[in-house]
């Protein structure tokens, strides 16, 4: 089975005092499946980000620079691949998913005022295996991620060296996973 895949998205958020956030994402890609197999490419994959900070913002941020590497915008241009595969027998279920993505290898190489200031360069991929045992009252879930992140160390502009873009870091904490930790924070 084969498909193509054309994706558009636009969000704007408004933070009263804080920012205004706008995104756009547009993509183009395949996915191909055949039995209880997948793999999907994303060629290309095109994010952008435009973060107006208000006064309050900015005062947060000088009284805790850590905040500086959460609230950026920026681009990237990337391509992205995936591969799921699923099965089990009877009562068990088995998903494998494994993703990489790399933005910026070849149009960093682009001299560009716009992309020198705004393109985020990186490589980027992770693996995850979950397994369900159903018994008959109850059942048992394990999941085990690994990822990994680097940031090419060519990104022309400072503030975007040495970090990933903050919607594409890994995390753990918050309301819904880790007690005692902030979203983001551990």
């Amino acid at each position: 089975n084969f498909r193509s895949i054309f994706s558009f998205n636009a969000a704007n958020t408004e933070r009263r005092f804080l920012y205004n956030l706008t995104t756009f994402n547009a993509s183009w890609g395949y996915d191909f499946q055949w039995g209880k197999k997948l793999f999907s490419l994303r060629i290309p994959n095109i994010e952008y980000s435009l973060l107006n900070k208000r006064d309050s913002l900015d005062t947060l941020i000088k009284y805790n620079p850590l905040l500086k590497n959460i609230f950026t915008d920026g681009l990237i241009a990337s391509i992205s691949a995936s591969f799921t595969m699923s099965g089990g027998k009877k009562s068990n279920l088995n998903i494998l998913r494994a993703n990489i993505e790399e933005s910026g290898l070849l149009t960093g190489l682009i001299r560009n005022p716009f992309l020198d200031k705004h393109l985020y360069r990186y490589i980027k991929t992770d693996v995850e295996l979950a397994r369900k045992v159903q018994y008959k009252r109850s059942s048992l879930a394990f999941r085990f991620f690994a990822g990994v992140g680097y940031e090419l160390g060519s990104t022309r502009n400072p503030d975007k060296r040495n970090n990933l873009p903050f919607f594409k870091e890994y995390f753990a904490g918050g309301p819904n996973s880790m007690r005692g930790w902030r979203l983001r924070q551990l």
